[in-house]
């Protein structure tokens, strides 16, 4: 009789977390991030979505949110921060020193009900100075 119960309540739960998250998460999730020379980025890809969604990032103590998105046709949706707007007029900004030793967290959030879609963290790549030609 407790094992019938313990099996029934174990059944319960997946079917729970299988309609919680098994709907939620993104075929591909891809997050990329450089830092360095005076200037932060993160770029975010998620293919395999329907809908608004919008992306947090944090780094260190500090988070920035994007503005909402609706994925494309194709079911992708992209995200972009900088540091510099000058490159890249149509990230959302964010601080030269965002990103605290070299890494971030991103999480990706439905626009009307912040259900949970998708999350990594990643490992950001420093900017290289360009040398000057010898001649």
């Amino acid at each position: 009789m407790f094992i019938n119960k313990s099996v029934n309540l174990a059944i319960a739960v997946m079917s729970f977390n299988l309609l919680a998250t098994g709907f939620a998460k993104a075929e591909s999730f891809l997050v990329d991030c450089k830092v360095g020379n005076g200037r932060s980025s993160i770029f975010v890809k998620s293919v395999g979505t329907k809908g608004a969604f919008y992306v947090q990032v944090i780094s260190g103590d500090e988070m920035f949110t994007s503005q909402d998105k609706t994925a494309n046709k194709n079911g992708i949706v992209t995200f972009r921060f900088d540091s510099d707007l000058a490159v890249n007029p149509k990230a959302d900004p964010i601080p030269f020193n965002f990103i605290r030793k070299r890494e971030v967290a991103v999480v990706m959030r439905k626009a009307q009900s912040n259900a949970h879609k998708a999350g990594t963290s990643a490992r950001c790549t420093p900017y290289r100075r360009t040398q000057p030609e010898i001649q």
